[in-house]
């Protein structure tokens, strides 16, 4: 399989990776991440909060919200686009991904927001920057779509 690059960044190889479902949207996960919870559904005082996997390693946090419904991560989006933290804009599968990097938090994170389908996903990283796993499990979103 060819490597495919994106920002001249190698993506990982993700053929052999686990299927993951959540709220009938696929991903994949490499092995690291694939040990994890998925919630799915929650309601709290009457609105639904979305649907989430958290892993167990490396502090990867996937949210979903379905569309019609996502104003919790439209909040977060907003949030950090008022913030200090810094942004970066990815072409990912012909997609356009927004990364935003905290680094004034203890433990410092990314945050990566795009659409697939009309549903919001937010993916959460304990690293300030984009690697080759990151953008392969973007990329599995619009693969298995």
């Amino acid at each position: 399989m060819a490597q495919t690059t994106i920002n001249n960044e190698k993506m990982s190889d993700s053929s052999n990776w686990q299927v993951k479902e959540l709220a009938g949207i696929k991903f994949k996960l490499p092995e690291k991440y694939s040990n994890g919870i998925l919630l799915s559904g929650n309601i709290i005082d009457g609105v639904e909060t979305g649907h989430s996997y958290q892993s167990n390693e490396g502090g990867l946090v996937i949210n979903i919200s379905l569309s019609g419904n996502s104003s919790e991560i439209d909040k977060e989006y907003d949030n950090y686009m008022k913030s200090n933290s810094s942004t970066e804009i990815y072409d990912i599968s012909g997609h356009e991904v927004i990364v935003v990097h905290n680094d004034t938090n203890p433990t410092p994170f990314s945050i990566a927001f795009f659409e697939v389908n009309g549903n919001k996903i937010a993916i959460k990283w304990n690293e300030l920057n984009i690697n080759g796993d990151i953008k392969a499990i973007i990329t599995s979103f619009y693969e298995l779509k």
